[in-house]
């Protein structure tokens, strides 16, 4: 059956929709790891219109204040509330410098019904003039720091409300890399784009990334910005970043929310600095909230700079739930790292009940292959890390790539196979390079690649030898076994050995600890996108599980739409 290779290439992509709205509907069971306030306030609330006055007093929806500006300026306490108007855009970037406590955040959210209110870190171009080359259109307005050491793309917003990326080229005088629609470039302050016609009434607007950030954390010096919640307000365009929590990352920092938002078209296509979310809290909590077309990474908790003097890093319950990550360049989802430092400490992570989903990608441009979720330790200590109930889609590259640490439970989850654009080795659905333990049970694992040189690996391990705390009850199959395509590798004393799906009797005869209660590999059975990859009543993945227990989870474990797991439990995100 050729359930994911001719599926994925004509169906998938085109049913996203459909699945992205069972997402968000999932009710807590209440939290016994860390401390998550509901977005209810106990202080004062503070309006923020396009529409306001910074005269106004900006405490009622009636008097609303205009800037964010003029916000920037003043000072709030714990409890208080910053509530923007649904379907505004504001142009600046908002600089956070109070803190919350424990018992009162700082919220950040909106008010009014509509679409979210959105912060841009982008201007407008919306008046071309014709140049000599044919083809080739001039900015009216200048822009300024367009292209820094890290660098940035413009973004077209078409007239249906899409936005695609622009492709930038090296300026020359007679524009001779102009030839394609979307590329662009830039001198003296003026853009220079390629389009087939006037730029004002082929797009909605062409947006220039202006600012580094959408919103930023202005830290004090030796401490940081704590107990604060985002909800509701979405980031886009920003140069290097939607959200950056701010420099040092000291020891201390705790307590940042992110609720029911979108983070998207930020930074460049692999850009080194292109982040959604740039955080390094404790008790951090990202909950149904909308990823896509972060340059690098989705959220970025990486511990890369050097400690202040004195001063030890330890990050703690990191909650990530309910949200859906698309189209990425580097990481499309979570990328954590503690190196290159070390003595810093990130553990208790939770990532579960999310989808991350690569299909859209094209594979047009250099940068686009993307690890769907990423980790790694370095000299620094990552420990107990949990990845369950969520689903993968054609990842770009790994679909879970896990580099040193200690502690990873992966359970349950749907790995479903690679982009059918790519071009290069995924290596593996799932990479295990130096990790020290890990537990893997009940996931399906799915090989869709077509039939070509490209090697991938189910579970692949290398560079040192894995031990596997449980591995068991998983359900694997190969569009086309054979031997470039293993449903594993595993290292030992320096080899890798080797099994395709067509090798699983030997497979348990020379590993008798693992995958004995596994069914044999076989295609999945699951419903289409649009039903959200259930299992069918005859699917080997019913009732193939093994219920997992005994473990401190934030909440009851439960499958990807936050049903209760079956008694013994289906193999996959997806209940019967």
């Amino acid at each position: 059956m050729k359930f994911l290779g001719l599926f994925y290439l004509s169906i998938l992509w085109l049913c996203i929709s459909n699945l992205s709205c069972t997402l968000g509907s999932h009710d807590s069971m209440g939290y016994e790891i860390g401390e998550f306030p509901s977005s209810s306030y106990t202080g004062n609330a503070f309006y923020i219109s396009n529409e306001g006055d910074d005269l106004n007093d900006g405490r009622s929806a009636d008097s609303p204040w205009r800037t964010i500006d003029h916000i920037n300026d003043q000072s709030f306490s714990p409890g208080d509330a910053l509530l923007f108007r649904a379907g505004d855009i504001f142009r600046e970037t908002l600089r956070v410098k109070n803190s919350g406590n424990a018992s009162n955040y700082i919220h950040y959210s909106r008010y009014g019904s509509g679409e979210n209110p959105r912060i841009l870190g982008s201007d407008q171009a919306l008046t071309w003039t014709a140049t000599e080359q044919s083809g080739v259109w001039q900015s009216q307005k200048t822009f300024e720091n367009i292209i820094e050491y890290y660098g940035s793309e413009i973004f077209f917003e078409e007239l249906d409300g899409s936005i695609s990326w622009g492709e930038s080229q090296e300026y020359d005088s007679g524009f001779s890399r102009l030839n394609q629609e979307y590329s662009w470039t830039w001198n003296d302050d003026r853009v220079y784009i390629y389009s087939p016609e006037n730029p004002s009434s082929r797009y909605s607007s062409v947006e220039i990334p202006q600012r580094s950030a959408c919103i930023q954390l202005e830290n004090p010096q030796g401490s940081s910005i704590n107990y604060i919640e985002f909800n509701g307000i979405d980031m886009y365009f920003g140069k290097n970043k939607g959200f950056f929590a701010g420099y040092p990352a000291e020891q201390g920092a705790t307590g940042q929310i992110f609720r029911n938002l979108t983070v998207a078209y930020i930074g460049e296509k692999g850009g080194n600095n292109s982040y959604g979310l740039a955080v390094w809290h404790s008790d951090l909590l990202v909950e149904n909230c909308s990823f896509s077309d972060c340059g690098r990474r989705a959220i970025s908790m990486n511990l890369y700079l050097d400690r202040p003097s004195g001063s030890k890093r330890h990050i703690q319950n990191v909650v990530i739930r309910d949200n859906q990550f698309r189209r990425g360049y580097h990481t499309t989802s979570l990328d954590l790292s503690c190196q290159p430092t070390s003595g810093d400490i990130i553990e208790n992570v939770y990532f579960y009940r999310n989808l991350v989903d690569d299909s859209e990608v094209q594979m047009t441009g250099k940068d686009e292959t993307s690890n769907q979720i990423f980790f790694q330790q370095g000299d620094s200590t990552l420990d107990n890390i949990y990845i369950y109930s969520n689903v993968f889609v054609q990842a770009t590259a790994r679909n879970i790539l896990l580099e040193e640490g200690d502690r990873y439970y992966i359970w349950n989850n749907s790995i479903l196979g690679h982009n059918p654009h790519i071009t290069t080795n995924p290596w593996g659905n799932l990479g295990l390079g130096n990790a020290a333990r890990v537990d893997i049970r009940n996931n399906i694992f799915y090989d869709s690649l077509q039939n070509n040189s490209l090697e991938n690996n189910a579970v692949l391990g290398y560079n040192s030898d894995t031990q596997y705390m449980e591995r068991d009850y998983n359900l694997y199959y190969s569009f086309y076994p054979k031997l470039d395509r293993n449903f594993t590798a595993i290292y030992s004393a320096g080899v890798n050995s080797y099994y395709t799906t067509e090798d699983w009797q030997e497979f348990l005869e020379d590993f008798p600890t693992m995958e004995q209660h596994s069914p044999a590999p076989e295609e999945p059975g699951l419903e289409s996108y649009t039903q959200g990859f259930r299992p069918k009543q005859d699917s080997a993945a019913r009732e193939a599980g093994v219920l997992i227990s005994g473990f401190d989870l934030p909440e009851a474990m439960t499958d990807f739409y936050g049903n209760a797991m079956n008694t013994p439990p289906d193999i996959g995100a997806v209940q019967f």
